[in-house]
């Protein structure tokens, strides 16, 4: 079996635009890890990269009331309304305590890393389909674009940045197989897409 030392781009819709991850070069990684593990922690950053907090974008954004509506639509008994609301409920308020924590620790840590800096650094392989302003696609190769995307955006901001930390430091690597045969994706995390147009994407609950 031949193995493709390419690693694969990822692509996930995040509040409907969908964004395309490249690995970090080796370099750029290396110098990005520690600034990540001064900032976040061992802990959160364990989090983060295991998939215990890999339902956060969701979490931030589900509606419980609007999901039982929805299950009411399409005939739902009482039953199943109530079990996905409480569900949806859970899900949200573990979302937020994780977002307090993370925002919580980057505060009381920031000013050990340039947070900016660190920001542009793990999103300089990262594209987006509907970038604002038009450009390349490239989400924080300029300090500009970055600053007109990403403007009064920071819950947005936070799901890309999980959704690149997770891509590079646990998605797949090297092209690798698994026994099956079939390509490794980060754990809860969105399917590997090879050559694919950044207009496409691959729907995950995870960021």
């Amino acid at each position: 079996m031949t193995t493709d030392w390419k690693s694969d781009p990822l692509q996930h819709e995040i509040d409907g635009r969908v964004y395309t991850s490249t690995k970090l070069p080796a370099v750029a990684g290396l110098t990005v890890l520690p600034k990540l593990i001064r900032i976040l922690g061992e802990g959160m950053l364990a989090k983060l990269l295991s998939g215990s907090v890999g339902e956060l974008a969701e979490g931030l954004t589900i509606d419980p009331d609007q999901e039982a509506a929805k299950l009411r639509e399409s005939g739902a008994d009482e039953a199943e309304v109530a079990k996905r609301y409480e569900a949806a409920k859970m899900l949200r308020e573990r979302a937020g305590a994780d977002v307090a924590y993370l925002v919580e620790t980057v505060a009381e840590r920031a000013d050990r890393v340039g947070l900016d800096a660190l920001a542009m650094s793990l999103l300089a392989e990262v594209q987006c389909n509907k970038l604002r302003p038009i450009g390349d696609g490239y989400v924080a190769k300029d300090r500009q674009v970055f600053d007109a995307h990403f403007a009064g955006e920071y819950i947005h901001l936070l799901k890309v940045l999980i959704f690149a930390i997770r891509h590079n430091f646990a998605g797949p690597t090297l092209g690798s197989l698994s026994m099956s045969g079939s390509r490794g994706t980060p754990k809860a995390g969105p399917v590997s897409t090879r050559g694919s147009s950044p207009e496409t994407s691959t729907r995950s609950s995870a960021a």
